[in-house]
C-alpha cells in the first residue's frame, strides 16, 4: 500500500511523538512509521487531508514542512537531537558528519548533494 510522508516541524522529543502519532489516530488516518520530524501515513493524502493534518498539528504546537530546504535542515537539527538526549556516549566519540551522513535520510542525502551541486555550477 502506498505511504505518504510529512515532514514535522517542532518534533523535539519521545512525547512529541506520541501526540503527533495520536492526533493523526484520532483524524481516522492509519500511521504506518512515526520517529522525530517524520511521519509515514498509508494512502496517498490529498491536499484537503493533509492541511487537516495541518491544522491538528498547528493546534499542538507543531507544522508541516513543505519546503524541501527546511525538511533537510529540520531532519539534520533532529539528528542532533536525537546524537545528544539519546545517544550522548557517542557525543565525544563521532564525527558529527558522519553521523548525519548515517542517520539522515537517503532523500535528504540526495537533495543536499543536488543542492552542493547547483551552487557550484551557478
Amino acid at each position: 500500500m502506498n505511504t505518504t510522508s510529512l515532514y514535522i516541524k517542532n518534533m523535539v522529543c519521545n512525547r512529541c511523538i506520541k501526540v503527533v502519532n495520536e492526533e493523526i489516530s484520532k483524524l481516522g488516518f492509519a500511521v504506518e512509521d512515526i520517529e522525530l520530524g517524520r511521519v509515514k501515513v498509508t494512502g496517498n493524502l490529498n491536499e484537503r487531508e493533509i492541511s487537516q493534518i495541518d491544522s491538528i498539528l498547528r493546534s499542538n504546537g507543531f507544522e508541516i514542512i513543505e519546503d524541501n530546504n527546511s525538511r533537510i535542515i529540520n531532519q539534520l537539527k533532529t539528528r542532533v537531537i536525537e546524537l545528544i538526549h539519546y545517544d550522548p556516549e557517542m557525543t565525544g566519540h563521532i564525527n558529527i558528519s558522519q553521523y548525519l551522513a548515517v542517520r539522515s535520510d537517503t532523500v535528504i542525502l540526495s537533495e543536499q548533494a543536488f543542492l552542493t551541486s547547483s551552487r557550484h555550477h551557478a
